[in-house]
């Protein structure tokens, strides 16, 4: 073999080295893009069990602990949500204090903050919930719903009718959602607000016993606002929908 062909071989072999290379680079690229770390799949693992099998649960949060830097975020709140977990909220919340929640993943944020409101422990509920506003991601609408009875617990009403109003922004055929922020509204003494807002409502589907509801509290707020005509033609109207009672009876007394 003459020095000619020897470089061309070497030429060869060192592309060939070089492509493999270049492939296996490419590959890993793809590989840690597309597909979640095992701490990730840790933290997925945990959440997803935590309702159908706590215990187990429990093993894969452990895990993540065991597994990752004392310093990350995520894991300084997989600990908290441990304690809060086995009711050490003294310690879960002092904990909680000491996390970055900005970059904290949406679902532990929510998981933290579900286990926050069951135990009544609603400002640091918030707390949680409120990073998640800001991200536009799926889990903003629930957040927002979660956010509603922390705030409208913790006295802070304006707060929880804003969220309501944000909620039906992006679920305008919520109907549920909707209810309670009619009943937020009328809760709060805002009676034209709720007026309309019983009208939008009632011009959509709904449940019969959610309709009734609204049917009768449209009478309630034209009688609170002073339309009179538009009770008594109301009052007939469910009258002649649902039957005579008693407490239709007393609303003919107070017009």
């Amino acid at each position: 073999m003459n020095l000619a062909d020897l470089r061309k071989r070497v030429s060869i072999v060192s592309a060939s080295i070089f492509a493999v290379i270049l492939l296996l680079t490419t590959g890993l690229a793809v590989w840690y893009g597309f597909f979640p770390t095992s701490q990730q799949r840790r933290i997925d693992r945990g959440i997803s069990l935590t309702d159908a099998n706590p215990e187990q649960s429990e093993r894969w949060f452990r895990r993540v602990i065991s597994a990752g830097s004392q310093q990350d975020a995520n894991v300084k709140l997989t600990s908290a949500w441990l304690d809060a977990n086995r009711g050490a909220w003294a310690q879960a919340e002092l904990a909680f204090q000491n996390i970055d929640l900005a970059v904290c993943r949406a679902e532990l944020l929510l998981l933290f903050a579900r286990k926050a409101i069951k135990a009544k422990h609603f400002p640091v509920a918030i707390q949680a919930l409120e990073p998640i506003l800001s991200r536009e991601t799926p889990e903003t609408n629930e957040a927002l719903a979660l956010l509603w009875s922390p705030y409208a617990a913790s006295g802070t009403q304006e707060d929880a009718l804003a969220v309501g109003r944000e909620l039906l922004k992006r679920q305008p055929s919520n109907h549920a959602q909707r209810l309670e922020l009619i009943r937020g509204l009328k809760g709060d003494y805002k009676e034209v607000e709720c007026l309309d807002e019983v009208r939008i409502a009632l011009q959509g589907e709904l449940p019969p016993l959610i309709r009734e509801e609204l049917d009768n509290l449209l009478l309630e707020q034209l009688i609170v606002l002073g339309d009179v005509p538009a009770a008594w033609k109301q009052l007939a109207e469910l009258g002649q929908r649902y039957g005579s009672s008693i407490p239709l009876q007393s609303k003919a007394v107070d017009l």
